[in-house]
């Protein structure tokens, strides 16, 4: 997950990938930290549960489709089930910047909930903080499943 340029709140809207499961688009991303990024998202908005199967485990399957569809139903758009350019661009909506001496954080306050979501860029690409520990928001790496 790279955002665009430097960090800013309207990172997401356009230059994420597409989210899926496998069977429903074939050649996008359907497994990494990049989708456990969108559970996380899910899970702060109240659609997901936060530990496994069911939750955020990195692998974007049928339960993380229907709750996709859903948070998009609430927010408005295109029910799909599938997280592309808009779904990015609308959790981008809710993403606040605080710059601290050396810090670059972005945080995600939850619409439906009081929940947020700490992220940092300290080059290139995305970290969040997920159960005490950073974890790059690759899309090939799956570490994000740890509860």
């Amino acid at each position: 997950m790279d955002g665009y340029g430097t960090v800013a709140t309207d990172d997401w809207s356009w230059d994420e990938h597409l989210l899926c499961r496998p069977q429903d688009c074939s050649g996008e991303i359907s497994s990494g930290n990049v989708v456990g990024v969108w559970q996380a998202i899910l899970w702060s908005e109240g659609y997901l549960a936060q530990c496994g199967s069911a939750g955020v485990d990195g692998v974007f399957g049928t339960t993380t489709r229907n709750a996709t569809k859903s948070l998009q139903s609430a927010w408005g758009l295109t029910s799909d089930g599938k997280v592309g350019n808009q779904s990015w661009g609308r959790a981008d909506n809710n993403l606040r910047f605080e710059s601290f001496p050396g810090d670059k954080s972005l945080y995600y306050d939850a619409t439906f909930s009081s929940t947020v979501l700490w992220f940092y860029k300290p080059s290139s690409t995305y970290q969040i903080a997920w159960f005490g520990a950073w974890h790059n928001t690759d899309h090939y790496n799956r570490s994000i499943d740890q509860c």
